[in-house]
């Protein structure tokens, strides 16, 4: 098996480790998570990656918690995959940026 082939088959692996985590999420309480630290995590696990690639990952986010309520672990799975396409699709020297900031209109947190 070409080592291409078995990486993408660990990707879909993945994927459907997290539809299944997320099907069994419909009946869960929403908690309250703070976007800063989550992307903070996630970051730090895809810098690997990222560096591998000679792209350069940074977060921009106030020095304090920015709190929603959500599943956890579907924001979580949600972030991971917009940093993982990223990395995935964007050319050597790259730099990704992912912003968590609260608005008068309401909370995010991005990428780009």
């Amino acid at each position: 098996l070409p080592i291409w082939q078995a990486l993408r088959s660990g990707r879909i692996l993945s994927q459907l480790l997290d539809l299944a985590r997320a099907q069994n999420l419909g009946h869960q309480a929403l908690d309250q998570v703070d976007l800063c630290a989550m992307a903070r995590t996630v970051l730090s696990e895809q810098a690997p990656s990222a560096h591998a690639l000679g792209q350069d990952l940074g977060l921009v986010a106030p020095a304090t918690p920015v709190w929603v309520s959500g599943h956890v672990t579907m924001l979580t799975l949600a972030l991971r995959n917009l940093v993982d396409n990223a990395i995935r699709h964007t050319p050597p020297g790259t730099q990704i940026e992912v912003r968590s900031e609260e608005r008068r209109v309401g909370k995010e947190c991005r990428s780009r």
